[in-house]
């Protein structure tokens, strides 16, 4: 019988939208990367003439200019990303400060001569919703910090492939 797990999976904002946007680019990219190929296959034996220079320079700026598009859509998803990453980080931090409030509320009760009882049980179930709530914005911290990272690798490799091609369309211009 297979195992199941219960538990929750933090989901950030926004970010299937942008792995579908950027399969979509890179299938395009595939696309455009194989009419390249076919072009240079096309010329092989007159890979010089001006036939061959302009089919290849037309298919070389239909490339870059997807990679650009690609480009233009990670910087958007890391900014998206970093934005899920920067409002758990505040959360993280409002919930510690009120937890260290509530524990120094708590050794006030526990200190005080009156019957505190009630009091300090409300304050034990609020610090208990708390701790909760602390381990969910860091979980939700943890993953955005993860997508932060996927996201800016994505664009590093994205602008070195754009770089690449940038530098045959000017070796194509010679």
């Amino acid at each position: 019988m297979a195992d199941r797990k219960i538990g929750a999976k933090i989901v950030l904002e926004g970010e299937n939208e942008y792995r579908n946007a950027v399969k979509s680019c890179n299938e395009q990219l595939t696309n455009m990367k194989t009419a390249l190929q076919a072009t240079e296959e096309h010329y092989k034996g007159n890979a010089n003439s001006m036939e061959a220079l302009t089919a290849k320079a037309k298919a070389l700026s239909d490339v870059h200019q997807a990679q650009i598009e690609k480009i233009d859509k990670l910087k958007s998803a890391l900014q998206s990303a970093k934005e899920e990453q920067t409002k758990y980080s505040d959360r993280v931090i409002e919930l510690k400060s009120k937890l260290e409030n509530a524990a120094q509320e708590m050794s006030k009760l526990e200190s005080s001569t009156e019957d505190t009882t009630d009091a300090q049980f409300k304050l034990q179930d609020e610090i208990g919703r708390m701790n909760s709530e602390l381990q969910t914005a860091e979980n939700g911290y943890n993953t955005a910090s993860d997508s932060v990272n996927h996201w800016q690798s994505q664009l590093n490799k994205a602008e070195s492939d754009c770089n690449r091609t940038n530098t045959q369309i000017e070796r194509n211009k010679k």
